[in-house]
């Protein structure tokens, strides 16, 4: 039971970053340090996000896989 409520809870992580990947790429506009900038003057705040957001869906993603892989023989 514990294992599936970590997969829930790491789906619903990945949802948040993929989210907000979706919303910076779509809208070209990063928070940084409360105000926001277009992608045209802070691009390297912009790739920064991205690189962020990616790399949280990827490690979430991984975990995921890792915790369906160890429960998996235990359902079956």
């Amino acid at each position: 039971m514990t294992q599936i409520l970590l997969a829930v809870v790491f789906v619903a992580f990945m949802a948040l970053f993929a989210f907000q990947l979706w919303r910076v790429w779509a809208t070209g506009h990063v928070r940084w340090r409360v105000q926001k900038h277009h992608r045209d003057h802070r691009p390297l705040a912009f790739w920064l996000e991205i690189a962020a957001c990616a790399a949280g869906v990827v490690l979430f993603g991984g975990l995921l896989i890792a915790t369906l892989v160890q429960w998996w023989p235990e359902a079956s």
